[in-house]
């Protein structure tokens, strides 16, 4: 397991690939992003998996984000925490950002890549120091 972490400026993370950083991070901003608008962010075949596509769906994107939202507020931004590899069954990139919402709580936005670089999971949920 590889850990990056770099609570300033993702620039400075070491092997973290910095098209990959940029995609993923482009990619959480603007499923929150269109939530929040009322609306959903359609994944393509070029962005998740086949799996995560047909699990985030539009029903389930306005869903989630209604609950998000009673608890925390809408979504306002994303702030890079760390970067994890992990290799069990498969290899995967977990992404961790610090979720600013309008109520302030501790909040991770988690997206996951998979062997493909696509998309493979993405969570919102209450920030815990460790994985």
């Amino acid at each position: 397991m590889l850990n990056c972490q770099d609570k300033t400026a993702k620039n400075n993370v070491l092997n973290v690939d910095p098209d990959k950083f940029e995609f993923v991070e482009h990619l959480s901003d603007n499923i929150l992003k269109s939530q929040k608008s009322g609306g959903f962010y359609p994944l393509s075949t070029d962005e998740a998996s086949p799996k995560m596509i047909s699990e985030l769906d539009e029903k389930l994107q306005k869903e989630t984000y209604l609950q998000i939202k009673d608890l925390l507020g809408h979504y306002e931004s994303l702030k890079f925490h760390s970067m994890v590899i992990k290799d069990t069954n498969g290899r995967y990139e977990i992404y961790r950002f610090k979720g600013g919402f309008k109520l302030g709580s501790d909040v991770e936005v988690r997206a996951v890549l998979d062997t493909n670089g696509k998309l493979a999971g993405f969570f919102v949920i209450p920030w815990k120091d460790a994985l």
